[in-house]
């Protein structure tokens, strides 16, 4: 485990994947990494420590029962509801049963259904 200090971000959300690029360096890591190499982060913070969880909107699904958002776990889906604290443009603050490593799924929620079958596309 290596720590990470951000070092630049793009100036706008990318409108179809509703995601933010974004430039980290790794402290330490002279000898552990090559240029180029890629690698796998985990982010931790104090919110998601409480149980908060910043998400795309796309997550975020409401069909007459509450919001939720649909957790990816051994090639399923199930809801896990939320209560939804706040919407900041194509983001919104949630409180639920959620994880920290837990995979969710950010477009399409309106077609899935419980136990449903999944396949996570490679990033």
């Amino acid at each position: 485990s290596l720590p990470l200090a951000l070092r630049e971000t793009a100036g706008a959300v990318e409108r179809q994947g509703r995601t933010l690029r974004a430039r980290y360096t790794v402290r330490g890591a002279q000898d552990a990494l090559v240029l180029g190499a890629v690698v796998r982060a985990r982010f931790r913070s104090a919110a998601a420590a409480e149980g908060e969880f910043v998400l795309p909107l796309g997550a975020l699904n409401e069909r007459g029962a509450g919001p939720r958002v649909w957790r990816v776990k051994e090639g399923t889906v199930s809801p896990v509801p939320v209560t939804l604290l706040a919407t900041d443009g194509d983001t919104v603050r949630v409180r639920g049963a959620l994880a920290a490593d837990d995979r969710v799924v950010a477009l399409g929620t309106h077609l899935l259904v419980d136990n449903m079958a999944v396949r996570e596309l490679p990033r």
